[in-house]
């Protein structure tokens, strides 16, 4: 994991114990966007899922927030997601944001003991960084220059590794771009 700088690609886990997880739906609230893909269904992939039975396939999100979205100081977002047979004692995401290569925040989110064969809901709170109105112009400026890695790990071991590009002028028309 790189601290410093967004990933360029999907990391993929020496060991897959990903077959005992998976995400199932996300949401976030409070709902100030315009548009948003829910994760379960409408996500937009960096590969062609076409014909391939990749297991990393599909682990690419595009959001598309108003610029009031930066205004907030914290949501909530749900993560849904499904535990294989085998139980996992330690359950835990790490996820970095990154504006350019600038390090905007990082957060780490520890969901405990999962039970196997178990589905599971948990809410985390994002207290988001106070940004200046510089720094805010930049972001809505250039739309999916923000970019994060949530990086997954069961018994703190790497299972699953996301990536996710944010836009922060839906509704905003080019005419009128500050």
């Amino acid at each position: 994991m790189n601290k410093h700088a967004p990933s360029s690609a999907c990391i993929r886990s020496g060991d897959d114990k990903k077959g005992d997880l998976e995400r199932t739906e996300s949401s976030i609230r409070p709902e100030l966007l315009l548009s948003m893909p829910d994760i379960a269904d409408n996500s937009i992939s960096s590969e062609d899922d076409s014909d391939t039975e990749d297991p990393y396939s599909g682990r690419f999100v595009r959001y598309h927030f108003t610029p009031r979205f930066l205004m907030l100081r914290q949501i909530g977002a749900t993560v849904d997601f499904q535990v294989g047979s085998k139980p996992i004692q330690k359950f835990r995401m790490i996820e970095r944001h990154f504006f350019k290569d600038i390090h905007l925040k990082t957060f780490d989110f520890d969901f405990g003991y999962c039970m196997a064969n178990s589905k599971n809901s948990c809410e985390h709170i994002y207290e988001f960084p106070s940004l200046s109105p510089d720094l805010i112009d930049e972001m809505i400026k250039h739309p999916y220059e923000t970019r994060s890695d949530s990086f997954y790990f069961a018994d703190d071991k790497l299972i699953m590794h996301n990536k996710a590009d944010y836009a922060f002028d839906a509704g905003i028309s080019d005419n009128t771009l500050p």
